[in-house]
């Protein structure tokens, strides 16, 4: 098996990070760790930097205005969008794409608890609450809007009946999963699914 070395590694990380979309002046400066004026430009060709610090460690400095760039990754993705529109006041996508992932997984088993959430995510339940102080009614909220959204989208299956469609959402019963979407929607499960699909 041929070894990398960790110049050509990092050379291949930069070509990645303009391949996903941030852009080619991104890098500042790299470090190396040795005083080899060839060897430096060999790669710093290869990466398209000038700027070459003489340092303990190898390593690449990227401008900060680059690093706050939306990859390409992310557009079109229906997940992302989906749960940026959903959950739009919490910036950070990784966090916010896995506590998704663990509401809509603990939703069918009635678990959607701070305590559960938290455990799922390794976090405490404290700073569980504190990532999500900008969401309405903390996690409870966040709950709420992505079972009304869960819902909508499960009503426009003609073949899920009411029933089914509470479970899935983790209601015990059918009557507290109306009680809930008319409270959020302004009408019952049965007329948005009227209004809303096709006959």
């Amino acid at each position: 098996m041929a070894r990398i070395s960790m110049p050509s590694a990092m050379s291949s990380f930069v070509a990645i990070t303009r391949l996903v979309g941030i852009r080619d002046n991104a890098v500042a400066s790299v470090s190396f760790p040795f005083d080899d004026k060839q060897y430096q430009q060999r790669y710093c060709n290869e990466m398209g930097i000038n700027h070459v610090i003489f340092e303990r460690d190898l390593g690449l400095l990227f401008r900060r205005d680059a690093l706050q760039l939306t990859l390409q990754a992310e557009a079109g993705n229906p997940k992302i969008e989906l749960i940026k529109e959903v959950l739009p006041e919490i910036a950070n996508l990784d966090f916010v794409t896995q506590l998704y992932d663990e509401v809509l997984s603990a939703l069918p088993h009635k678990q959607a608890t701070l305590k559960y959430i938290a455990r799922k995510m390794v976090v405490s339940e404290r700073t569980l609450q504190r990532r999500l102080q900008n969401s309405d009614d903390g996690l409870r909220g966040v709950v709420s809007r992505i079972r009304m959204h869960l819902a909508r989208r499960y009503l426009q299956d003609k073949g899920m009946n009411l029933v089914a469609v509470s479970l899935l959402l983790g209601y015990s019963e059918q009557s507290a999963f109306q009680l809930a979407f008319k409270r959020y929607h302004g009408m019952s499960p049965g007329k948005w699914r009227k209004d809303n699909t096709e006959c």
